[in-house]
């Protein structure tokens, strides 16, 4: 059976030259393919041998495969890091991208929390110190290394993977100063990072490519002052997503943004935090797009409901006080983007990564997120190096077909909170394992008068069969006020009260 590539791990290798691919497929004509090609045992995915196996099944010449037993994505993407460093004709940067990336790795998976001790399983400085005897560097090195391959990756996710195959490509004229600036613009501008690395694509030297980068660097819009008052004037900045449609940078350096206090349709977290809005799923029933389209609230959503960052909202966490007594486990809760879907396809991971730092330097308060593009999180979570404990991570679930996906995703990723909201419960609906999620919340629809739908109650049938599946699983379930009678359970202790 052939085995199946996996653009995501191949785009992790190194491309070849031209002469390197030509001289490889010589010696396959010649002596055969000689090296066992090597597959994940599990998925039948390819780790190691991609060209050896077009080029055999080009010219019809067997292979032999060497089957590897790995139990995650994580592990499979760790083997390949390891395979690689393991050659010698690796360049000074392929070899810098691949050691901070293990370190990126370790650290991640050391930062998977014992749930029931609270307990980290490994120091990053522990990683560190291990990566530097194995390859002979310091531990300097090693954390400059990751510093390298994180800025890769922020621009593998927000421009696109082939962001990784052009700087990891032996003639690169990008070195490694390089790739962190280019980060960096790519965190103000993704188009313009785009843009910037194909044109030092294009260059001879890397010194024309540094003046380049450096000229995009200097060239990022900078605030204009409001002469009469002598504040800086909010500003706002447009970069284009993947298919050319325009999204907003909202600067405004002299607000003092704080949370916003929830009302009774969010009585499950007393503080809504919105760094980011906007969304682009187009749900007819959205409430979030009903306030932002209201004509009393032009001027705090200018953009409307298109997506929009809000870079200088990251204060608020340090500009609210959380509550010197607690009387309710839900007064320290924060729902974040509830007027957005943070992790929606078209979110540069640029703006993400800012939000979950700030929530790992605020431990006092607690974040819940809701997506419904889950199949994200796995690649935030290895990026972040891991989310952190006060991170209570959910997605929703309205009809049968978003299940699938939901329980892939969670099944691979570590929070302290994974919930599910079946909110508005759309049809009857069947998980495979509910036991993955701690926390359910179910409701009907509201109704929308800007949207035009009406309010809807799901079947008791459908309820039913998922408070079963629920009680069964272990799960607990909080039902929401515009279902008709709601019994409620919330994933908290009452000795946390």
């Amino acid at each position: 059976m052939t085995p199946t590539m996996s653009v995501e791990l191949q785009s992790l290798i190194p491309p070849l030259t031209d002469d390197e691919l030509a001289q490889l497929e010589q010696n396959i004509l010649t002596c055969g393919v000689r090296d066992p090609v090597v597959v994940w045992a599990q998925e039948q995915i390819l780790l190691d041998g991609h060209h050896r196996v077009r080029l055999a099944e080009k010219h019809g010449l067997p292979y032999s495969v060497h089957e590897v037993s790995l139990a995650s994505l994580d592990e499979a993407k760790a083997w390949m890091y390891a395979n690689q460093l393991g050659r010698r004709n690796l360049s000074p940067d392929q070899l810098s991208y691949y050691r901070g990336q293990l370190y990126n790795l370790s650290k991640h998976q050391g930062q998977r929390t014992d749930r029931t001790s609270g307990k980290s399983c490994q120091k990053s400085g522990d990683t560190a110190t291990h990566l530097a005897a194995q390859h002979q560097v310091s531990d300097k090195t090693i954390r400059n290394d990751a510093q390298y391959a994180r800025a890769i990756e922020t621009l593998a996710t927000t421009i696109g993977a082939e962001a990784r195959q052009a700087l990891l490509a032996r003639e690169t004229p990008v070195d490694r100063h390089g790739a962190r600036s280019l980060a960096l613009i790519a965190t103000a501008s993704p188009q313009t990072a785009r843009h910037v690395l194909a044109a030092v694509q294009t260059v001879s030297t890397p010194k024309e490519a540094s003046q380049l980068i450096h000229a995009a660097l200097k060239s990022l819009p900078t605030p204009e002052k409001v002469a009469t008052n002598g504040h800086t004037a909010p500003w706002v900045e447009t970069v284009l997503a993947d298919d050319g449609r325009s999204m907003y940078i909202v600067h405004d350096p002299d607000s003092h943004p704080v949370f916003n206090e929830t009302n009774e349709m969010v009585d499950w977290a007393s503080k809504t935090w919105n760094p980011v809005t906007g969304c682009w799923f187009g749900c007819p029933w959205c409430y979030a797009r009903e306030i932002a389209h209201d004509a009393r609230m032009a001027q705090i959503y200018p953009q409307d409901f298109e997506p929009t960052f809000w870079p200088d909202r990251l204060r608020a966490p340090a500009n609210t006080r959380p509550p010197a007594e607690l009387t309710r486990p839900q007064d320290r809760n924060v729902f974040v983007c509830s007027m957005a879907d943070l992790f929606g396809k078209w979110v540069p991971d640029a703006w993400i990564v800012p939000v979950f730092e700030q929530v790992a330097a605020h431990p006092a308060w607690t974040f819940l997120f809701l997506t419904k593009s889950p199949q994200r999180l796995p690649a935030l979570e290895q990026i972040l190096g891991g989310f952190p404990a006060n991170a209570w991570l959910g997605c929703t679930v309205d009809v049968q077909a978003r299940v699938t996906a939901a329980e892939r995703a969670f099944r691979q990723i570590t929070a302290t909170v994974k919930w599910v909201s079946v909110e508005p419960m759309l049809e009857r609906i069947t998980f495979h394992d509910l036991a993955i999620f701690d926390w359910v919340v179910l409701g009907g629809l509201t109704e929308s008068h800007f949207n035009g739908t009406a309010a809807f109650q799901p079947a008791w049938k459908w309820v039913d069969h998922l408070c079963d599946q629920a009680k069964r699983a272990g799960v607990d379930v909080y039902w929401k006020e515009n279902l008709t009678v709601r019994p409620k359970a919330m994933p908290w202790r009452k000795e946390d009260v």
